[in-house]
């Protein structure tokens, strides 16, 4: 079992959205990491689009190397 990496502030990403082809899925910026009660990385607030969504860390977002990074 391999361990996830943790995201983390400033990390570039896609946010998956669903019914959508991938290469029309927004790119964002994690702007804050929420950890649950042990300690791990349970949401992220992601801005995209001019907006700031909360969504798992666990299924999202996908982190990609971006051309650039």
């Amino acid at each position: 079992m391999t361990k996830r990496q943790e995201p983390k502030e400033g990390d570039i990403v896609l946010v998956k959205e669903d019914n959508t082809k991938r290469e029309n899925w927004p790119i964002g910026r994690i702007t804050s990491v929420l950890p649950g009660s042990d300690g791990l990385s349970r949401t992220v607030e992601v801005s995209a689009n001019n907006k700031r969504i909360r969504i798992s860390a666990k299924k999202n977002p996908r982190r990609e190397h971006l051309p650039g990074q």
